[in-house]
């Protein structure tokens, strides 16, 4: 059974940040609007018996601005299982339009955070 997190944004990409842990390493998969899988680079246990926060997992960008899901699945480790702790997600919404054959560029930016909680 594959574990997953569905994630609706409305911009022109987004950045995943998780926390790392010390015993299992982190590998995942992800998809954006049922597009092919990409895969991340795994990222190995921590060597001290911590916690690091805000690790970057992956950051997607130049989508054309407007609404979006992405889909981040767990994936084993090393034969071994991998723990994806959510952190947050940033959105970033540079007004990216759709491709036109007129050669005009608009541009803005604006940045949402999204951070799970421990309530």
């Amino acid at each position: 059974m594959q574990c997953f997190v569905s994630i609706p944004f409305t911009g022109s990409g987004a950045t995943v940040y998780v926390i790392q842990g010390p015993v299992n390493g982190v590998n995942a998969s992800w998809a954006v609007d049922n597009q092919p899988l990409n895969y991340v680079s795994p990222l190995a246990p921590m060597s001290s018996p911590a916690f690091q926060l805000n690790v970057s997992l992956l950051s997607v960008q130049g989508l054309v601005s407007g609404s979006h899901t992405l889909v981040l699945t767990a994936l084993d480790y090393g034969g071994n299982s991998s723990y994806v702790y959510l952190d947050s997600v940033i959105i970033n919404d540079t007004v990216v339009n759709a491709p036109t054959s007129s050669s005009s560029f608009s541009s803005a930016t604006s940045t949402t955070t999204l951070s799970a909680s421990n309530s």
